[in-house]
C-alpha cells in the first residue's frame, strides 16, 4: 500500500502561520513528510510512502504537527484512518476530520 497527495483545509483556524508536516504510522512503520514551510492554510504533501500490509491491521494513524525552530513542535491534530476502502477498491479519496485540541480540521 502507498500514500500520496495528502491535503489539509482550514489549517489557519488552528495556527495563524503554519509550517506543517505529517507523520504516518502503520504498525511499527513510521514516515514523516518534509515540513511545508509557510504552507499556508491549505497545504498539500505530494510525497509517496510505501507500507507493507499486515494481516488483520486495518488502520493507519495520521498526525499533523507545526514545525518550530526555537521551541518544541506544536501538535495540530491526529486521526486513525480505516483502510477498508483502500483494501476493497484499491484507493481512498475520502476526507477525514482530524481531532485537534480545540475541535476538528479537515484532512483529505
Amino acid at each position: 500500500m502507498h500514500t500520496r497527495g495528502l491535503r489539509m483545509r482550514s489549517l489557519g483556524q488552528v495556527h495563524p502561520t503554519p509550517d506543517p508536516y505529517v507523520c504516518l504510522e502503520y504498525a511499527s512503520t513510521k514516515f514523516r513528510t518534509r515540513t511545508h514551510t509557510n504552507g499556508g492554510k491549505n497545504p498539500t504533501f505530494q510525497e509517496k510512502f510505501i507500507f507493507s500490509l499486515i494481516e488483520g491491521l486495518r488502520e493507519i494513524t495520521v498526525a499533523v504537527w507545526n514545525s518550530n525552530t526555537i521551541t518544541y513542535d506544536d501538535f495540530i491534530g491526529n486521526r486513525k484512518v480505516q483502510l477498508q476502502k483502500v483494501l476493497s477498491q484499491g484507493f481512498d479519496d475520502s476526507s477525514w476530520p482530524l481531532q485537534t485540541k480545540t475541535g476538528r480540521l479537515q484532512l483529505e
